[in-house]
């Protein structure tokens, strides 16, 4: 815990002192009036990212992202390990800050050469080295930063949307103290990589209550699902065994509604998967289009729905 307030109203904004980090999760504890036993409501987790994947730096196996530490900004870069000769080819690149999306590209509030920055150990994947620089700078709507080539201000490789207030509503009530929709996952080391543009820039939803993670992504025109499996998670083919991942033609349909279904056990592992998880995929028949959604069940019912994708847009 890193914060603890107290509130009596029972609608409003509450401002505090804590410091934005990837993994923060507001907790409402509910008291009763005749029992001290409270009750948890859990809010959805932050994403450091603000659930936007890197954007990938014209030309070169490189990607950008723009990361919120501590409350404030940071920018890493993804370097493919076959991508040897970065530092020669980035020798004269750097990394701008905007405030704003709106202001031209000489006029930023700080700079860095990228072969300034730092490598993060802790979280360098098998494919990708990650390196990071702290701006020093408040995180805020409207925030960018920004790939520049060389010392000419037109040369722009790669930009990031404009952050995001990343306000997020969770629904809760007696028999549901889980959020409502469904968290994101803040696991940077494994769906931050450039490889996921398949899967519309949209990050993988955890599987409420385990480690694992279902995402919706195309291949060959079709509408497919990914699972991420963490390794530690030893027993999941017996605690999913009947589990099963349902296709939707649109995010209205019932859980009964489904087009097209597969059993999680059924899904085919890939090879090479991230140091920490598994991935397995299934390739459905149905057309990927606007609307297209996959949900995870846990058994043969239709009540127990684990997680579902944003729509496809």
């Amino acid at each position: 815990m890193v914060g603890k307030y107290q509130i009596s109203d029972l609608s409003g904004a509450l401002s505090t002192n804590v410091l934005l980090n990837a993994g923060l999760q507001p907790r409402l504890q509910l008291y009763s009036y005749y029992f001290g036993t409270p009750v948890t409501w859990y809010g959805p987790e932050f994403d450091g990212a603000n659930r936007v994947i890197p954007i990938r730096i014209k030309g070169s196996d490189a990607s950008l992202q723009l990361w919120a530490k501590d409350g404030k900004a940071c920018a890493r870069l993804y370097i493919k390990k076959t991508f040897k000769n970065w530092k020669d080819v980035f020798y004269n690149s750097w990394v701008g800050f905007y405030k704003s999306s709106q202001h031209e590209n000489n006029k930023y509030d700080k700079y860095k050469y990228a072969i300034e920055f730092e490598l993060i150990d802790s979280t360098t994947r098998e494919d990708y080295d990650i390196y990071q620089h702290d701006f020093s700078l408040t995180i805020a709507p409207g925030v960018q930063i920004r790939f520049l080539l060389d010392k000419i201000y037109d040369k722009v490789l790669a930009q990031t949307t404009p952050w995001e207030s990343g306000e997020m509503t969770s629904t809760c009530d007696k028999g549901n103290h889980q959020p409502d929709p469904s968290s994101t996952w803040s696991f940077p080391e494994f769906f931050y990589e450039p490889g996921y543009y398949d899967a519309n820039s949209v990050i993988p939803t955890k599987i409420l209550g385990y480690d694992a993670g279902l995402q919706l992504f195309t291949q060959d025109g079709k509408a497919c699902a990914r699972l991420y499996i963490k390794k530690t998670f030893k027993d999941w083919k017996d605690t999913f065994y009947y589990s099963w991942v349902g296709f939707y033609t649109s995010s209205q349909n019932t859980n009964k509604g489904y087009k097209i279904y597969e059993y999680v056990m059924k899904f085919e592992k890939m090879e090479g998967g991230t140091k920490n998880f598994d991935i397995y995929q299934y390739k459905s028949k149905l057309t990927i289009a606007s609307g297209v959604q996959i949900r995870f069940l846990k058994d043969s019912g239709y009540d127990e729905k684990l997680a579902e994708t944003k729509p496809w847009s």
